[in-house]
């Protein structure tokens, strides 16, 4: 209830008006409204210390497809008002557009009305009471009454919780409207903890019941809540922790505290609870940018810099996740004359990097990236530098890093100056592409330097980002005949070609799923296309697209 004021002004003889107010809402996050203002108070000469008129401005309900109802100081659920004054007979004033006293005006209902008050300290209990009776707010009113004096007084009126919902937050984002809550990625998720009146609208600000053991109630091994530390005490935090939370569904519960009313009595405790669940996302960056979209609904709902700060003009290549949700994006940073490779590092559920990889850390002429099954970073790096101009000569080289390592625990020399792609089997052979020279695909088998395969094709003329499936099959994006070539496991020899019209558009890169579908970036048609895994790898079955496009990463 927020700042609920009541403004006692005696005029001339002793008559006393009142203006009251409360507040209302729905059960999401809010935004605060002006106060009502309240009606004239213009009670007429009457016998000293025996008559007031009480004005109240009541907020007419929402309706319609507004999901929100701003707060406006009256719960629009009232429809009466009892008044005890000192302690007496309680009076019921009706709060309808047929009560006596009442007309609607714009968007609220005034109500007037003449009670009696005599003059010196008084003491008014009132009490807002939707229709079946339930007691929406109430408090007692103290003020000195003297003739011929005004004296404004301001009350809080404290609100009676009902029940408390546990909502998603200002700025959450979610893809279902009511529980469980899908939540997409593993981002922070802002939660509200809302006590409710016996109409349904929320009670917020001064005079609302404390809110008390919010807690991850289930699944705490995949997620933790603390507030958002703002203003408003009902905001709350839920943060994923990593990747085991992926798929998972966990329940925050919260408890209001009773609430100690004007009479002298406590309103019950409530307690409620709601449940969220992490769903997939794909992660794609582009140019400037990373774009969260989520798999469920395809809808973007996160979008952030490939680096912190001041990092120059920067164009993401390539991107890769690993299977506790860590980011990794690789790009192009122009300083003036200067090409740098750079690879920044997003912890899991992050839009700012922990770590910043680049020739120092072994990254240079970044052909391509990939996290293998035990979160290991390969990079693909190609020759830079001159050998006679003054420059320095960094050799082609594929650099395998420790899960979140800053330095490379191995490397293979010799590779192509200029690679497309790199991907790892499950079993840990490494693959790389090259788009350029020999249009081939070469093979380092696990723990090996030496090319064991050369895998190439006639048609095969540009070959360029690679992912591997669950069978150690590897799908090859061929640049230029706008198609994709498919190697079964242990195979040198294309297996198969899969094309689709879309693919005409461009293939940027590929992710599979960890349900073995195929996912396909379409560059310049702005689109991505999951193909179904149940036709792969023998045909192509769209069953999904997706309007964005650039290199992609999974969140699970």
């Amino acid at each position: 209830m927020k700042n609920n004021r009541i403004h006692i002004s005696v005029l001339g003889a002793a008559a006393l008006a009142l203006a009251a107010t409360g507040c209302s809402g729905g059960t999401h996050a809010l935004t605060p409204a002006p106060a009502a203002t309240a009606a004239p108070n213009t009670a007429p000469a009457s016998k000293a210390g025996t008559s007031a008129k009480l004005t109240i401005l009541v907020p007419r309900p929402v309706s319609g497809t507004a999901a929100r109802r701003r707060p406006a100081y009256v719960s629009p659920s009232s429809t009466a008002l009892n008044v005890a004054v000192n302690g007496g007979t309680v009076t019921t004033y009706g709060l309808t557009p047929s009560s006596p006293g009442c007309a609607v005006q714009s968007a609220v209902l005034a109500c007037t009305f003449a009670i009696v008050v005599p003059a010196g300290n008084d003491s008014l209990a009132l009490s807002l009471l939707d229709g079946a009776g339930n007691v929406l707010s109430r408090n007692v009113v103290s003020a000195q009454i003297a003739a011929g004096t005004s004296t404004p007084v301001s009350v809080t009126l404290d609100g009676v919780p009902a029940s408390v919902a546990v909502v998603p937050g200002t700025n959450a984002f979610v893809d279902t409207s009511t529980p469980p809550y899908h939540v997409p990625g593993l981002f922070a998720l802002p939660v509200e903890v809302e006590p409710l009146d016996a109409g349904g609208n929320v009670i917020i600000g001064p005079g609302a019941p404390q809110i008390d053991a919010v807690s991850i109630s289930s699944g705490t091994a995949y997620a933790t809540i603390a507030s958002a530390g703002s203003t408003d005490p009902a905001a709350y935090v839920v943060k994923p922790k990593g990747g085991a939370a992926g798929g998972q569904t966990i329940a925050v519960s919260a408890t209001v505290n009773g609430l100690t009313l004007g009479d002298g009595t406590v309103s019950q405790p409530v307690t409620a609870s709601s449940t969220f669940t992490f769903t997939p996302a794909l992660v794609v960056a582009s140019g400037r940018a990373v774009t969260a979209v989520s798999v469920e609904s395809g809808t973007p709902f996160a979008q952030f810099a490939v680096c912190p700060g001041e990092c120059g003009t920067n164009i993401a290549n390539d991107l890769a996740s690993d299977a506790n949700g860590n980011i990794y994006v690789a790009f192009t940073t122009l300083f003036g004359p200067s090409v740098n490779s750079n690879i920044s590092v997003f912890p899991s559920g992050a839009t700012v990097p922990s770590i910043a990889l680049a020739a120092t850390n072994g990254v240079h002429s970044v052909g391509g990236i990939y996290v293998d099954a035990q979160n290991a970073l390969w990079v693909a790096n190609g020759n830079t530098g001159s050998f006679g101009h003054g420059g320095v000569h960094t050799p082609p080289a594929i650099a395998k890093f420790a899960p979140l390592a800053t330095s490379p625990e191995s490397t293979i020399s010799g590779t192509f100056s200029e690679p497309g792609g790199i991907a790892v089997d499950g079993s840990g052979n490494v693959f790389e592409s090259d788009p350029f020279d020999t249009a081939t695909v070469v093979e380092y088998p696990s723990g090996s330097s030496t090319v064991s395969a050369t895998l190439s094709d006639p048609s095969l003329a540009a070959p360029s980002r690679l992912a591997t499936d669950t069978s150690g099959g590897l799908y090859v994006d061929d640049a230029t005949n706008d198609d994709l070539a498919y190697f079964a496991a242990g195979q040198s020899a294309l297996t198969t070609t899969l094309t689709d019209p879309s693919f005409a558009n461009g293939i940027d890169d590929m992710l599979i799923d960890p349900s073995g579908n195929l996912w396909v970036s379409l560059g310049p048609a702005n689109e991505i296309e999951r193909l179904d895994h149940t036709a792969l790898p023998g045909s192509v079955v769209v069953t999904e697209i997706v309007d964005t496009g650039g290199a992609m990463g999974w969140i699970p």
